[in-house]
């Protein structure tokens, strides 16, 4: 998961629309890394993987 407050810090944008269209722009970028931290067992007590 990652937060619209990372979204807008990392690719900037104002609107929730503007940080949409940032994550779709990279997305595979945003998975990749996931796939890192999910490989690292950075998983929360609820199971979950946050980008910071």
């Amino acid at each position: 998961a990652i937060s619209g407050e990372s979204l807008a810090y990392r690719f900037t944008g104002d609107t929730p629309e503007q940080w949409l269209a940032s994550f779709r722009q990279h997305r595979w970028d945003l998975e990749e890394e996931a796939e890192n931290l999910i490989q690292e067992q950075s998983e929360d007590d609820q199971g979950w993987v946050w980008l910071p």
